[in-house]
Parts: C-alpha cells; structure tokens; sequence
C-alpha cells in the first residue's frame, strides 16, 4: 500500500480508528507513532499490529499519540506553553472554485477527506490536499466556493465544528520521517486542535488527544482516550473529557473511573441539555463482531456530564461499532450509526434513535447493506447519507442522502450526476441549501444547491 493517505477516504480513517481502539493499550509505549521501516532509537511496533499490515498499521500505531495527552505547543518551536500561546497562520488569497452544473446542483473537484459545517450565512470546509497544504473554503450559498486559509502541511482534519463565530477542527499532524536518501520509511502522527475566529482565514493551533469535538451553551466539548498509568500492565485506557469556552484554552473537567477497573473509551459527545458521551467499555482485547446477528464485544455504554463531574457508565442497547463524530441530536431524538465488519465479511451498518442516549431503536432507512456516514439536522427535517458497495469488486457504488421529518419515515432524495463510484461521506445542510461531500479513489467531490 502507497503511503499516501490520499487511498484512505475520511470515513475509511475513521473506520481503521474505531475498530482499532482496543487494540491501542497492547501497543509499546511510544513517544511518536511510526509505520514502515524501523528507525534507530525507536520502539519497534508491536507483533501484533505488525500482523494486521502496513494499511491498518498506519492509523492504528496513530492511536497511542492519540491516547497520550499532550502539552500544548507552538507551531514554531515544539516547546511547551500554556495553550492560550498559539501562532496564528496567513491563508493565501480567496479564488472562487465551481462551477454549475445540470439539475440544480453545482459539483467541483475537492481533496479527498473534506469535513465539513454550517456557520453563519453560510458553510466552511476543510480537507486534506495530499498532506501538502489542509485547504480550507467557505461558501455563502452552497454551491461557489472560495478558497480562504489553510490548516498547514501534513493537518488530517476529522471533524469540524462551529460555535459562536469560532472554527474549531480536530484532527492530527502526520509527519513522513525520509532515509538519507529521502525516502519515505514511516510517519508520525501528533493530535491536534485548531481554531479560527475569522471563518477560516488564520488559524492556531494546540495539541490535544481528542477524536471528537461538539458545541455547547458554553463554548466546546471534546473527547478522547487515553492510557490510564495506574494499570501496572499499562493497557488500560480512560476516557477523558475536554472544556473550552472559546476553543483555545482547553481544561480537563472530568476522567472516567471504571467501577470495575475495564477500559473506557469515549467515542462521540452531543449536547442535549447535557453532555452525552457514547463509547465502549470492556476487556483490553476483543474479537471483532462479524454481522448483525453477533453481539458487539464491547459494551456500549454512555456517560453524563454537566461539563464538571462524570457519571459512573449507564448500560446502552446500542450495538455495533460507533465512529467518531457519528452521532447527533435532532428533534426527534438522538440519531446514531454503527457498523460491524471484519477483513473477511461484507460491512453492514445500522441507523438507531433514542430518547434518552440508553435505551436504542433501529431504524429502518432502506434495505441493502449501506454504509451511513453522516447524520445533520436543521430544523424538523434529518438528513443521512450512506453508500452501498453493490458488488464485492467495488465496481459499483449506489449512493445516497435520505431525509425525515419525522425520524421515523425516510425518504430518499434525487441526488446530482455524481462522478462513478462516489462514496458519500457528509452531508451539511442550512435554511438555505444543501451541501454533499464524497471521495473516489484518488480525489473528492463536492455538491451543493438550494434547499426547496
């Protein structure tokens, strides 16, 4: 497998992060991740992880920087300040991108990976461009877009959010460590946090291990894993929970204390009158499920928080594997998605609904074996999108985006002349219009028109 993280789509890292978690503690105590060739004075990788190939190894050995936390830096300098004591970065000049195309929908070429969100009279999306330069653009309408900053080489956004006039993303820095020759023989992944309050144009930047980020009435929520020291064995993990009020300056305010000493993993975090915090709790090493029939191996679970203190964990009848930022809030109830797979069995995947983030419905969207991969709600209506491999040669891709009002009858709506094989990773919507993104193979698509 190349080394490009062009071949992975943002739903894909996600997928390789998720099913990874458990595995994360059983990996060697490592100060920076690195794939491929082994470097002098650094920790081999584990067997175990060496077993599962360089393509899931990528992303799997990025779980421990993950999971330890870090003092934030300066972009600069990589000495430690307090992480109010960011650099700001200069976004090159705004040049408009799209163009129309037919059916109402306009359509552009993006990098693969795009993360996306709706802001104030408009949209804002951030992808990755081949690790060179994380481009960031905004649009009023959906459909033109323009270039306005960058997150920097090597940034791998994986969510986005926004709150108050302020950008927040969360994601990480991948570094290629080269031989003398200049050869790619690994990488390095650090977390990270940006935030802009300019809509994108300039960012700073901390390092934090969170995977998934949400708004509140007071600024942000962020969650994440990390190893829990006290285990003399060194793999357990506890979730750990993220404040800030304006992006920047992030507090630590609660840590989970499994009651029966198991690891703890936080996956999602949602504000519904309170903090919601979805993820797993269980053994140190686990089988994965193979289809819906299996009982997950963990057991999901979910935690609440006033943003001060933690909840012991409350059992949950959702089943499956959840990814990061695969949840939220609608008026109709807290929608989620999971998924089961193995290397050896076809995905399948599951929308479900609840009232009180414990007790889960599944819902039925339509039948085929789909990957959803995003979920966003504006006003009554609930929009989902998702993607079906129809043959196992992946030589056909049925996408598409199915909406509600009422989180119970789903209907599925006319999409535009997408390019072939178009696996539909987000949907973000406004009063005013509708915007879709995907990957391909090698590059990203985008798609916006207005909303009836």
């Amino acid at each position: 497998m190349s080394n490009d993280l062009r071949e992975m789509s943002r739903n894909d890292l996600r997928r390789v992060l998720g099913e990874m978690e458990s595995l994360a503690p059983l990996a060697p105590e490592l100060d920076t991740a690195v794939v491929g060739h082994s470097i002098p004075g650094q920790t081999r990788p584990h067997p175990f992880l060496v077993a599962l190939g360089a393509a899931v190894a990528v992303f799997a050995l990025a779980l421990p920087i993950i999971l330890l936390t870090a003092t934030p830096t300066t972009e600069q300098t990589g000495e430690s300040v307090p992480s109010s004591a960011m650099t700001a970065t200069s976004s090159p000049d705004t040049t408009p991108t799209t163009a129309p195309s037919p059916g109402g929908w306009w359509i552009d070429d993006i990098p693969m990976g795009a993360v996306l969100t709706s802001v104030d009279q408009g949209f804002v999306s951030v992808a990755n461009e081949n690790l060179t330069n994380s481009e960031v653009r905004t649009s009023e309408d959906g459909m033109v877009w323009e270039t306005s900053g960058s997150l920097g080489e090597g940034a791998v956004p994986m969510d986005v959010e926004w709150n108050g006039g302020i950008l927040v993303v969360v994601g990480a820095i991948v570094t290629d460590a080269t031989d003398a020759e200049g050869e790619i023989e690994g990488r390095t992944h650090t977390p990270a946090i940006w935030t802009s309050a300019d809509r994108g144009a300039k960012w700073t930047r901390v390092e934090l291990g969170a995977s998934d980020v949400t708004a509140t009435p007071d600024g942000f929520a962020a969650v994440g894993i990390e190893r829990d020291d006290s285990d003399p064995d060194y793999i357990k993990t506890q979730g750990v929970l993220w404040t800030s009020p304006d992006g920047a300056t992030w507090t630590e305010t609660a840590r989970s204390d499994d009651p029966e000493g198991v690891s703890s993993n936080f996956r999602n975090v949602v504000w519904d009158q309170q903090l919601l915090i979805l993820g797993r709790r269980g053994p140190h090493s686990v089988t994965e499920g193979s289809g819906l029939e299996d009982s997950d191996p963990h057991d999901n679970v979910t935690w609440f928080s006033d943003g001060a203190s933690l909840s012991d964990p409350s059992p949950s009848s959702l089943t499956g594997h959840l990814d990061p930022d695969s949840t939220a809030v609608t008026p109709h109830g807290i929608i989620a998605t999971t998924h089961w797979s193995t290397p050896t069995v076809k995905t399948e995947a599951a929308v479900w609904i609840s009232q009180d983030g414990t007790n889960w419905t599944m819902l039925d969207i339509e039948p085929g074996s789909y990957e959803y991969t995003d979920i966003v709600s504006i006003g009554d209506e609930v929009l989902i999108t998702g993607y079906e491999i129809v043959d196992t040669g992946g030589d056909g891709i049925d996408t598409g985006v199915w909406s509600s009002m009422d989180g119970a009858t789903w209907t599925r709506i006319a999409l535009p002349g997408l390019p072939e094989f178009t696996k539909l990773q987000q949907v973000v919507a406004s009063e005013s219009a509708i915007v879709i993104a995907g990957d391909q193979s090698s590059t990203g698509v985008i798609a916006g028109r207005p909303r009836p």
